[in-house]
């Protein structure tokens, strides 16, 4: 079957064949007036010429810059062969925000390609990008992984946690059964409006015992979802207080949440300076945290003295909840399959698009309220066990992967053995 494209890249690809098509005979604008043929090329103004231009050189100069400063940043210029097997004795290697970053890009890189995270994985990526990479270990990757906020989840349970999974969902006023029949003149479908009108969002937490009614919140919005960072803050606030008031002081509590970007609002003292901002801006970042530089470096240096000497990362949210001595732990992204929320959302729409009939806010809102407060334990423990399914496979995958790395690092050692072993007997 032909592949089918878009209308805009139609258009864009009927722009370029006809250029080509016309410099047959030869160019028909010099070769070096490179703005105007790229304009005569896309179809576009001078201006968005312009434009594209300055972005993509400003997203090179910021990928040149994090590779160049990653691999300066290691305290030795100079590859060290060390042996994979006899680890014991080495200094703890000194990690720096660069270095952090790297394992966190690396970590999300392998999620993007569909390949477990697991310490192997990660460190392979590692040291194939960056040979001279400070961690050349699975104990030390392992150790910075969990002071950087990479936690097991069952780890949390085996401490006695209480844990409660946070997500989001939105549901339209025109929500409706879709599975439906309908007769010879075409009657069947309630529903006599277009479109889908505006929203409710529901922001909930889950635990075994079901949702947590006294903090569920329950907004109108409009067709894009409204949610952002101050609302979420504030609801976070609110809910972190009403459960340590429940729990009491001594209750461990974690609240496990997904990577939507206003969950993961920076504070204002961690944010990195923008490549984009003026010079002055850039000094008075610095001089804001203390950083000492000459009054004669330039623009790119102080850029890239404030990303040798970048804050810990640290967001809004966790700030605010760990007042109450409440821990946030962030779900891999693309990895809703751990998150029990998510089946919840699939039950309530299914019961709301089953009983909406007059297709209104305040029935929605009403329907919402009644499927949440009946989704008890036993509905809660259905979700949960599913969950649990999941991470048994994922545990599984990296304990096979462990296996895999050290059959074939006992491999390698009797191989080795077997050649000096031959060595020795020729000699004799």
């Amino acid at each position: 079957m032909p592949k089918e494209f878009s209308l805009e890249f139609k258009q864009l690809a009927f722009s370029i064949i006809d250029f080509v098509e016309k410099e047959k005979n030869g160019p028909s604008i010099p070769l070096n007036n490179v703005t105007d043929r790229v304009q005569a090329i896309l179809g576009v103004s001078e201006r968005s010429v312009y434009r594209l231009k300055r972005e993509m050189k400003q997203l090179r100069e910021e990928q040149e810059d994090f590779v160049r400063v990653t691999r300066l940043s290691s305290p030795s210029q100079l590859p060290t062969a060390l042996s994979p097997v006899s680890r014991s004795g080495r200094p703890k290697a000194p990690i720096t925000i660069f270095e952090q970053d790297t394992i966190r890009l690396t970590f999300h890189y392998l999620l993007k390609n569909k390949m477990y995270p697991t310490i192997e994985n990660i460190l392979s990526r590692l040291l194939t990008e960056y040979p001279e990479f400070p961690i050349q270990s699975k104990t030390s990757l392992r150790r910075e992984m969990k002071a950087l906020g990479f936690k097991k989840i069952d780890e949390l349970r085996s401490s006695n946690f209480i844990l409660y999974y946070h997500d989001e969902t939105w549901l339209s006023k025109n929500e409706e059964k879709t599975a439906i029949w309908f007769d010879a003149n075409g009657y069947g479908r309630l529903r006599k409006s277009v479109g889908k009108g505006p929203r409710l969002a529901i922001s909930g937490l889950i635990s075994v015992n079901g949702f947590h009614l006294r903090s569920l919140d329950i907004f109108k919005c409009d067709e894009l979802h409204s949610m952002d960072n101050n609302h979420f803050v504030a609801w976070m606030d609110s809910t972190a207080s009403t459960l340590r008031s429940e729990h009491g002081k001594s209750a461990k509590i974690a609240i496990i949440m997904d990577n939507a970007t206003w969950h993961n609002k920076l504070t204002p003292e961690s944010e990195p300076p923008k490549r984009a901002w003026k010079k002055q801006l850039i000094a008075d970042w610095l001089t804001a945290r203390k950083i000492k530089f000459e009054s004669y470096m330039t623009k790119p240096e102080l850029i890239q003295l404030a990303f040798s000497n970048l804050p810990p990362k640290e967001f809004i949210v966790d700030k605010v909840v760990n007042k109450y001595n409440i821990e946030i732990v962030r779900i891999p992204i693309k990895h809703c399959v751990l998150n029990p929320v998510e089946l919840a959302w699939a039950g309530l729409k299914s019961y709301v698009r089953q009983q909406n009939v007059q297709f209104n806010l305040n029935d929605i809102e009403q329907l919402c309220n009644e499927w949440l407060a009946a989704c008890g334990p036993e509905h809660a423990s259905r979700y949960f066990a599913h969950v649990y399914k999941h991470e048994e496979t994922f545990k599984i995958a990296d304990k096979n992967a462990e296996q895999l790395e050290s059959d074939l690092i006992d491999s390698d050692d009797n191989t080795g053995n077997d050649t000096l072993s031959d060595g020795d007997h020729t000699d004799d």
